[in-house]
C-alpha cells in the first residue's frame, strides 16, 4: 500500500516536469515512464487497477491546478479528453500484450513500444480535435495550443526509456527522495526560467506599446494590426508556432520608432526625402534591437521585411514575392489595412471599402494568394 501511495504521489508531482527548451513551446514529459513502471510492478496484483484510477486521479488534479484560468471551458474538456483517453488504452493495451519478465534486453522494447502507442494515440486525439473542433490556436490569455512534433515524440521516447530503466534499477523509496532532492528544484527553476523569458518579452511589449503611442494618429497601432494577422494566419490554417510568431512580431514591429523625432509623426502634410528615408530605417533599427535578445531570433525578419512588398518596391531591401517571410507578407497586409481606415495628420480615416479598393488598386504589393483571403475575412467580420 506504501508503494501504491508513493506512486500516486509521485506520478502527481512528474506532470509538473515539463522543461520548457529556451524560446520554443517544446515539452519534456517524464510521466509516462512513471505509468509504464507502475503497470510492470503492479501487473499481478489487485492494485493494478487501483494504479491506473490513481494516474487518472492525478491527471485531473493536475490539469484541475495547472488550466484553472482557462476561461474557455470547453478547451478544459478537451485537455482532460486527451490526457486521459490514451491512459485508458495504454491500460487495456498493457492487460492484453504485456509479457513479463526479468529480462531487461526483452522489457525495455516492450515499453519503448507501449510508451510509442501512448504517444501515438494522444497524436491521434490532438490531430481529430483540432480538426473537427477547430481549437487550433489562441485560447483565452493561456494561449495554449494543442501540437505534436517529431522530435518531441524521439527525445520523449528516449529520456522515458532511461527514466524507466532508472527505477527499475532503484528502490522506490530511494526514487522518492531522489525526485525531492533533486527534479524538483529543476521544476521550480524551469517555471521560474519561462516566466522571467516571457516577463523579458512582456517589456519588450510595453516599450513597443509606447513608442507606438509617441504618435497620436497610431495608437494601439501594432496591437491591432497583431490581432487581425493573428486572424488572417487562423484562416490560412498555419500552425501554432508559425502564429504565434506572427503575432508578436506584429505587436513589436514598430519598436525601431523608437530612433524616429517626434515631429515626423504629427506632420500634417507629405515628408520630404530625408523625413521618408528617417522612417524607413525603422524596420532596421528594430532588427538591430531584436537581433541581440535571444528570445526573439525566430521574428528578427518578420519584423525586419514587413515593409517589403510583393513587387519589390518595399524596403529595406526591396524583397520580392517568396522571398519576403510568410509572416511579413501577412502583417504587411494587415498594417496597410489598419492604416488606410485610421486618422493620419494628413489625412481622415476611410471606409473599410474605400481601404479595400484602395488596396485593390495597389495589389501588385500584396501576396496574391493571401490578399484574397483577407478580403474573405474582413467580410466575415462584418466590417464592410
Amino acid at each position: 500500500m506504501l508503494d501504491f501511495l508513493i506512486f500516486t504521489t509521485l506520478i502527481f508531482l512528474s506532470n509538473f516536469f515539463y522543461l520548457l527548451t529556451p524560446y520554443r513551446m517544446y515539452n519534456i514529459r517524464l510521466t509516462e515512464a512513471f505509468y509504464l513502471y507502475s503497470f510492470v510492478s503492479f501487473f499481478y496484483q489487485t492494485n493494478f487497477f487501483l494504479s491506473t484510477l490513481a494516474i487518472i486521479f492525478s491527471k485531473l488534479l493536475f490539469s484541475f491546478i495547472e488550466y484553472k484560468d482557462l476561461k474557455n471551458k470547453q478547451i478544459y474538456f478537451y485537455l482532460l479528453f486527451i490526457e486521459n483517453i490514451p491512459i485508458f488504452v495504454l491500460f487495456i493495451l498493457f492487460k492484453l500484450f504485456f509479457i513479463k519478465t526479468s529480462s531487461l534486453i526483452f522489457l525495455l522494447p516492450q515499453i519503448l513500444v507501449f510508451n510509442f502507442i501512448f504517444y501515438l494515440v494522444n497524436y491521434l486525439l490532438i490531430e481529430i480535435i483540432n480538426m473537427f473542433f477547430n481549437v487550433k490556436s489562441f485560447i483565452d490569455v493561456r494561449k495554449f495550443i494543442l501540437f505534436f512534433s517529431f522530435r518531441n515524440l524521439i527525445i520523449n521516447l528516449i529520456l522515458n526509456l532511461i527514466l524507466f530503466k532508472l527505477l527499475i534499477d532503484l528502490k522506490l523509496v530511494l526514487w522518492s527522495y531522489i525526485w525531492l532532492v533533486v527534479l524538483l528544484p529543476i521544476v521550480l527553476i524551469g517555471k521560474n526560467y519561462n516566466w522571467l523569458i516571457n516577463a523579458a518579452k512582456l517589456t519588450i511589449e510595453n516599450i513597443s506599446k509606447i513608442v507606438d503611442n509617441r504618435n497620436p494618429y497610431g495608437i494601439n497601432h501594432s496591437l491591432k494590426v497583431a490581432e487581425l494577422a493573428k486572424e488572417l494566419s487562423i484562416k490560412l490554417n498555419l500552425n501554432y508556432e508559425e502564429i504565434d510568431k506572427i503575432y508578436h512580431a506584429a505587436k513589436i514591429m514598430n519598436i525601431g520608432y523608437i530612433s524616429i523625432p517626434e515631429y515626423v509623426f504629427s506632420k500634417n502634410k507629405p515628408l520630404n526625402e530625408n523625413e521618408k528615408e528617417l522612417i524607413q530605417k525603422h524596420p532596421l533599427i528594430a532588427a538591430n534591437i531584436l537581433e541581440k535578445l535571444n528570445s526573439y531570433s525566430e521574428i528578427v525578419s518578420i519584423v525586419k521585411h514587413h515593409h517589403e512588398n510583393w513587387d519589390g518596391s518595399g524596403y529595406p531591401d526591396k524583397l520580392q514575392s517568396n522571398l519576403i517571410p510568410l509572416g511579413s507578407r501577412i502583417i504587411r497586409i494587415c498594417d496597410v489595412f489598419v492604416a488606410l481606415i485610421s486618422d493620419r495628420a494628413y489625412r481622415k480615416a476611410y471606409s473599410v471599402q474605400e481601404a479595400i479598393n484602395i488596396m485593390k488598386e495597389n495589389q501588385n504589393q500584396f501576396d496574391p494568394n493571401i490578399l484574397p483571403v483577407f478580403f474573405e475575412l474582413i467580410k466575415e467580420k462584418n466590417m464592410l
